[in-house]
């Protein structure tokens, strides 16, 4: 074979051409790997952080969790944890996000979009049984509980006491969810023909976490599929929620005055009533009877030491909190709120046990007297 060169390679600009070539998939090639090596590296660190992070026993010592699990042995209590952490929502049009279908050993969501209670009833409601629907963010849904010690589970356990119709109660809590998102979901279920006897609002908490109503940042949907489709998966990739986690750690943030915190605390109290209206509208148009409780949250009228799973960093995330429910307690003790609010953002006050499985989320053995005491308020109102 003869080693003189192709005769087109004798030309000067084609050998500088390929030389470039060489050099720049070179380069790409190397980028690639580097790429590609960066985010086996980050995603591996990520599964391990996430493992830190979801083991109860990395904050909190196993005596105290023994306390506020008393019914599940720590290896169960872990492995319910994890199915928790391990369901990334899934995007929904018009409420942005929603609980993805699950089947697990504690925890289990519909594809219709509630999560299964103890006796679950059939989808969808037969109209011969009291049909119920409770709406609310992580409480409601019964973050870091089993399907059968959830708020619905119990409400429905509680109600069937005295009903003379079977009850099915349906739980359609979504984690973060707020009195915006719990609307527009009511308003899709009757659209789409379900019809319950009782809506059953439970908010407080995320109201003051979502101070404006701007839920999460999901791809809208009216941005192409490709778009959508390449927004996700772009954020999905490790280091991408790597360099938003850098960012959320150096980014600085200034305290806002008290006069901020009043003049926010007052338009989410505002907000909540105009929302109450709404589905009170929509309610009658339905003719469905609708229940607006005010849940408890930690730092309002609960002896703090008492709660053993709650840091002092995650004391100060309430600053609204403090300033709206005491505003709400005024409206309501004012008769502002309406003969459908139930008011029980005071019902720990005199528990004097760690009533919360983390820093917000209820045990099971607090999940059922709230559980009892929407379901006397429903028995007292005539709503069976």
């Amino acid at each position: 074979m003869s080693d003189t060169p192709h005769p087109e390679l004798k030309n000067p600009r084609l050998r500088k051409l390929i030389r470039y070539y060489r050099g720049s998939a070179i380069l790409l090639l190397n980028t690639l790997l580097v790429f590609m090596i960066g985010n086996v590296l980050l995603y591996c660190a990520l599964v391990f952080y996430h493992a830190v992070k979801t083991n109860p026993e990395r904050d909190f010592p196993e005596k105290s969790l023994a306390v506020v699990y008393p019914d599940l042995t720590p290896q169960d209590r872990n492995a319910m944890i994890r199915e928790m952490w391990e369901r990334p929502q899934v995007y929904e049009d018009f409420v942005h996000f929603k609980e993805r279908p699950f089947a697990g050993r504690f925890v289990n969501v519909s594809e219709y979009g509630f999560r299964k209670s103890k006796n679950q009833g059939p989808w969808p409601p037969d109209s011969r049984n009291v049909n119920v629907f409770t709406f609310g963010g992580s409480t409601m849904f019964g973050w870091a509980l089993p399907d059968e010690q959830t708020i619905a589970s119990y409400l429905q356990e509680e109600l069937s006491r005295h009903s003379q119709r079977p009850v099915s109660v349906y739980n359609f809590g979504v984690n973060a969810y707020y009195s915006t998102q719990e609307c527009i979901l009511l308003e899709q279920l009757l659209s789409k023909g379900y019809k319950p006897d009782i809506a059953i609002f439970l908010d407080g908490l995320n109201e003051f976490w979502q101070l404006e109503d701007t839920p999460h940042p999901w791809p809208t949907s009216n941005r192409s599929l490709a778009e959508s489709t390449f927004s996700s998966l772009v954020g999905d990739l490790p280091m991408t929620r790597a360099a938003g986690a850098v960012r959320r750690l150096f980014a600085g943030s200034r305290s806002p005055s008290q006069h901020e915190i009043t003049a926010t605390a007052m338009h989410v109290v505002d907000r909540y009533q105009r929302h109450e209206r709404t589905i009170r509208s929509i309610c009658r148009a339905f003719d469905v009877a609708p229940v607006f409780v005010w849940q408890p949250v930690p730092t309002y009228k609960y002896d703090l030491s008492y709660h053993l799973l709650m840091t002092d960093d995650q004391r100060q995330e309430y600053v609204f909190h403090n300033v709206g429910y005491a505003e709400m307690d005024r409206r309501e003790r004012r008769g502002e709120l309406g003969s459908d609010f139930l008011w029980s953002a005071d019902l720990q006050q005199d528990e004097k046990e760690c009533v919360y499985v983390d820093a917000c989320h209820y045990t099971a053995r607090f999940s059922r007297k709230l559980a009892q005491s929407i379901g006397t308020a429903c028995v007292e109102r005539g709503l069976l």
